[in-house]
């Protein structure tokens, strides 16, 4: 197993901030805590689970996401891939005009305003 660098996660957070200017301050009163508590996580290169959650779900950003991100595409995982579900999505929309073009055919045998196919 090659050993990779591990991303610093107070630095993740910093540019986060810096980014979405978020303020500490008003984050801190959210999360219940003192401001020099998030500046602690800022310098912490790890953290806890518990807090990334928190922090995610007080900033509504995926901060565990980021951190999946720097691993390899290859790793496999239980979640969906965007691209299978973009795969899906578009076999499911062919199906839907596929039927589509059938109710219309039918429709329009039934009304008379078509023959049926020859052969069928």
């Amino acid at each position: 197993m090659k050993k990779e660098t591990i991303p610093h996660v107070g630095e993740l957070l910093t540019q986060y901030f810096e980014e979405h200017r978020t303020y500490k301050s008003a984050l801190a009163r959210v999360l219940k805590k003192h401001k020099s508590v998030i500046l602690h996580y800022q310098k912490r290169s790890t953290l806890q689970f518990r807090i990334l959650w928190e922090l995610s779900h007080a900033l509504e950003h995926n901060f565990l996401q980021d951190l999946a991100d720097h691993l390899p595409s290859e790793y496999t995982t239980n979640a969906v891939r965007e691209a299978l579900r973009d795969e899906e999505v578009e076999r499911l929309q062919g199906e839907l005009n596929l039927a589509k073009a059938q109710i219309t055919m039918l429709y329009d045998i039934v009304m008379g305003k078509k023959e049926l196919p020859k052969g069928e």
